[in-house]
């Protein structure tokens, strides 16, 4: 419908972009798994990923990937791109309001 994506104005989609915590997307994608075999594979990735930025980010060791590994990782992130864009549209809703929805006690 046009709110957020590539054809609606960045300020939309701005606050819906940087309102994914990370740790909450996590736990979210591992009960999400159940939806379709593919967010199953975008959460494997999404862990993956994750696990690989901290270690670039706060690791103090000096960065040890090659460019073939750090390859394989822009592949995985491409490949769970494509997942996403792939899911039927009910599921794909489906994903996005748990990514971003915070549940209540």
């Amino acid at each position: 419908d046009g709110t957020i994506g590539w054809s609606a104005p960045w300020e939309r989609f701005e606050l819906l972009y940087r309102s994914v915590d990370h740790q909450h997307a996590k736990q979210r994608l591992v009960e999400a798994r159940v939806l379709d075999p593919d967010v199953k594979r975008i959460g494997e990735i999404f862990l993956d990923l994750l696990r690989e930025r901290h270690i670039a980010d706060y690791d103090p060791k000096p960065f040890k990937k090659s460019k073939a590994e750090v390859g394989l990782l822009l592949a995985q992130a491409n490949e769970a791109v494509d997942l996403v864009e792939g899911l039927p549209e009910g599921t794909y809703r489906q994903l996005a309001v748990l990514l971003i929805a915070k549940r209540r006690l």
